[in-house]
């Protein structure tokens, strides 16, 4: 049998039995293609629910901390708050001071306030203690001291009874109080407070 001959059939029986069936891969195919595409849109819509779900779990976290920086951190705990001790105030001046008062002028004489006088601290602060001569109060109330005034109502009871408190401004210069009178009605309290020096006995 010639060459060509045996070619052309066995051609023909090849193309015999190929007979492709298009329409039935075509199916194949369209349904591979949309099996992928329904996985894919399962795992995007699985992504999304996911992701809303921590934002729900962490944004208010996260709204806080970016209304208020200085607030503790998601996750965090407060620091509890430290609440600074008070220092009691220390007195402005301290001790026992004394000054004596010759007999000598008409105040001193018609208010009997010659002797020594003690200027001293106690728990109320600064009072004036009277010599046992002085008839009036031995004891006065505790003066109002402030920063540089000194303000009293000594003898208030008996010889400067009915006037106002005196005012006079204060230093305490190495073991000495000096009190200098800035306005006080009553002569004898001036004398007895501002006529001279006080010494210190004991700090």
């Amino acid at each position: 049998m010639p060459v060509e001959r045996r070619i052309r059939e066995g051609s023909e029986r090849n193309a015999g039995v190929l007979d492709p069936d298009v329409n039935r891969f075509l199916d194949s195919v369209v349904h591979r293609t949309r099996r992928r595409q329904v996985i894919h849109r399962s795992l995007a819509a699985a992504t999304t629910v996911a992701a809303v779900a921590l934002a729900i779990v962490i944004g208010p976290s996260v709204l806080d901390g970016i209304k208020d920086p200085g607030g503790p951190t998601f996750g965090s705990n407060p620091t509890p708050s430290v609440v600074p001790s008070v220092t009691p105030a220390v007195p402005l001046v301290t001790g026992t001071f004394i000054r004596s008062i010759p007999d000598g002028t008409a105040v001193v004489r018609n208010n009997a306030i010659a002797g020594t006088w003690t200027i001293s601290e106690d728990a109320d602060g600064l009072r004036l203690l009277a010599p046992d001569s002085f008839p009036g109060a031995p004891v006065s109330g505790p003066f109002e001291l402030r920063a540089d005034t000194l303000q009293t109502a000594a003898f208030s009871t008996d010889i400067c009874e009915g006037l106002p408190p005196g005012t006079y401004s204060w230093s305490a210069p190495g073991g000495f109080l000096v009190l200098s009178v800035l306005s006080d009605p009553c002569d004898a309290r001036v004398v007895v407070l501002s006529a001279g020096t006080w010494a210190a006995i004991s700090s």
